[in-house]
């Protein structure tokens, strides 16, 4: 008995002993855990194929958000991505084709986006790399080949769930939402094209998806001024396409167009100084308006008749009043002008506004449902200008202006 005791004595003190001795090795296997991507490079190149590609692929995405962007580049030089499984592929095509974006290689990212496309990614990464593909195709001004790219991907959202027994209402409103999205971007893509390339291209027939879209971008800009007729088309459009996916998702800016009751004045007048000491610049405001005039007029069974009133005179409320209700008695059913911010504040408090398109900016924005404010400043348009970079993501520009005092204004703004 005495023996048996001392036995077992001795084994509990060996685990013991043992357990205790095992302790200082598991915390040092972790503080051998590489943290740094400089650490997981190292690390890497005595690794096991598999490893060694998830280090790597780890250590760039630590570059990339870090923006080290041609760390990354140099990182994936040493990695083969057919070496990786498809989870590390998407990742890894991720990260090479934003970093070259970054670094501003535009073509090799889109080769490399290309070359992810031959892949067998999983849905969400292949999702993701066939929208920035598309994305830069556009930008790169290939709006045709953009569209396309994402008529193909439309296809196959919400087939990595054939074969479920039920589709969550999850999933199910999450790909309605990856459609709509696409809708857009492929609406947007084909609008930047001439109706004469959408027709040039328009070669299969019915029901041919990539041609039914570019049979309804053909009907929207054939029919933009008469909403009357371009639901007609859409009727006639939807009975040649009856499967056609944007039934399902109608991008949203035809729909309501082609239920708009546009109304087109009988009579428009034009409120500018022309006998002032901006005459040339109104001229020049004034040639441009009847060109465009012009060039609506062949598209409209009764054009607005034109009436120009000269403001150039205009020395008070009183005087602008006068002039203003003379151009309503006259027959206009909208205004167009003044020009001038001091004939602008003169019309503030009138009793009586038609539509009204002021070609001023005031400092005070007092627009109500009738007066509308479109500035033709310099100033206003570089603002736009920097509105519309801000919202790109592009933070460098160059400025080349006159050397007059036109020019001076700009420079000063910017």
């Amino acid at each position: 008995m005495m023996s048996w005791c001392r036995l077992s004595c001795i084994t509990l003190l060996l685990l013991a002993v043992s357990g205790c001795g095992t302790a200082p090795t598991t915390k040092q296997e972790k503080l051998q855990q590489p943290t740094t991507p400089e650490q997981m490079i190292q690390q890497a190149a005595s690794a096991a194929p598999q490893e060694k590609g998830k280090l790597l692929v780890t250590a760039a995405s630590l570059y990339h958000q870090q923006q080290q962007y041609q760390r990354v580049l140099d990182t994936f030089k040493l990695l083969q991505p057919q070496t990786l499984n498809s989870e590390l592929q998407g990742e890894y095509f991720y990260l090479l084709s934003d970093s070259q974006l970054n670094l501003g290689q535009l073509d090799a990212a889109i080769e490399t986006l290309y070359t992810a496309s031959t892949y067998q990614l999983n849905h969400e990464h292949a999702q993701k790399l066939v929208f920035m593909r598309s994305t830069l195709l556009y930008q790169q001004g290939n709006y045709l080949e953009s569209a396309q790219t994402l008529i193909d991907l439309e296809s196959t959202v919400g087939t990595e769930r054939t074969g479920e027994t039920e589709s969550t209402d999850g999933s199910t409103k999450q790909d309605n939402q990856t459609l709509s999205a696409i809708h857009r971007q492929i609406w947007l893509a084909l609008g930047n094209l001439s109706e004469e390339t959408l027709r040039l291209f328009k070669i299969d027939p019915p029901p041919n998806v990539t041609s039914g879209w570019l049979e309804l971008a053909i009907l929207f800009k054939e029919f933009q001024n008469e909403p009357s007729r371009l639901m007609q088309g859409i009727k006639r459009w939807q009975k040649q396409y009856p499967a056609h996916p944007a039934n399902d998702h109608f991008p949203s800016d035809v729909a309501n167009y082609a239920q708009a009751e546009i109304v087109i004045p009988r009579q428009v007048a034009i409120l500018l100084p022309y006998t002032s000491q901006h005459a040339t610049a109104v001229q020049s405001i004034h040639d441009g308006f009847m060109g465009a005039y012009f060039d609506a007029k062949t598209e409209l069974d009764k054009p607005p008749v034109i009436r120009a009133y000269d403001t150039g005179k205009v020395t008070s409320k009183e005087q602008m009043h006068a002039l203003y209700q003379q151009a309503i008695i006259d027959g206009a059913d909208v205004v167009v002008g003044p020009l001038l911010k001091s004939n602008i504040e003169r019309l503030q408090d009138l009793p009586q506004i038609i539509p009204t398109i002021v070609l001023n900016q005031l400092d005070s924005d007092d627009s109500s449902d009738e007066l509308f404010y479109f500035s033709l400043a310099p100033e206003h348009e570089l603002a736009s200008i920097q509105a519309y970079a801000k919202k790109e993501g592009l933070k460098r520009a160059a400025i080349m202006a006159p050397d007059n005092e036109w020019g001076q204004r700009i420079i000063r703004s910017y």
